[in-house]
């Protein structure tokens, strides 16, 4: 679209002059082009909600169900397992309660962040968590891919989704990278979901539309 030195100055103001720096910046200063960065920025952010959410639900539901085989129903309470993963689960339980709903292991799953479930894979549960159980979460993992690199690629994808949630600049990012790993990631668990996460998004369109 055109736009006119005032829709220009309007936009400056609304989204911020220092908000918009890196975009004039990626651009040359040319403004014009810098809002068609920010929006493309958008863009680039929707086209990855998409395989990011699938990633962490597909991810959690996989860690769940190894402990449940292992631990049994009740495991949220019956195991020891950290301060901080204490009081999220405190939280999550408050949650629930707040809005009247039973507090139900399904709901808890869903409830509970993601930095709950990267805790699980933390370098502290090694002999504990991860080698008689979690590491069967992922089947097609690789055997040299351990668990401080599962833990890794996890967590790169948690940084990813906090920068989009908000709001933040991705563009400058190795994004194919990125975009490449949720794909692994999810593959370790289940090839035939990360197959149908690729065919049900716009990344790749999204990418090669760089103004």
């Amino acid at each position: 679209m055109a736009y006119s030195a005032q829709l220009l100055i309007s936009l400056e103001r609304s989204i911020t002059t220092d908000r918009l720096s890196r975009y004039v910046r990626a651009a040359g200063g040319d403004r014009t082009k810098a809002i068609e960065m920010y929006l493309w920025n958008i863009a680039l952010s929707e086209s990855l909600y998409g395989p990011i959410h699938h990633a962490e639900v597909t991810f959690r539901n996989a860690l769940y169900q190894q402990m449940l085989n292992k631990h049994g129903a009740n495991w949220f309470d019956s195991l020891t397992l950290a301060p901080h993963m204490d009081l999220m689960l405190n939280e999550a339980k408050d949650s629930l309660a707040r809005e009247g709903k039973p507090i139900t292991d399904p709901r808890l799953v869903a409830e509970l962040n993601f930095g709950f479930w990267l805790s699980l894979l933390a370098k502290r549960f090694e002999t504990s968590l991860w080698i008689p159980c979690l590491r069967h979460a992922l089947p097609a993992r690789p055997r040299h891919i351990l668990r401080n690199d599962v833990y890794q690629s996890l967590n790169k994808i948690r940084l990813l989704r906090n920068r989009i949630a908000h709001h933040e600049p991705i563009f400058e990012r190795r994004l194919a990278d990125d975009y490449g790993g949720i794909l692994e990631l999810v593959g370790w668990i289940c090839a035939d979901t990360a197959r149908w996460i690729d065919q049900n998004n716009r990344f790749r369109q999204v990418i090669g539309n760089r103004p």
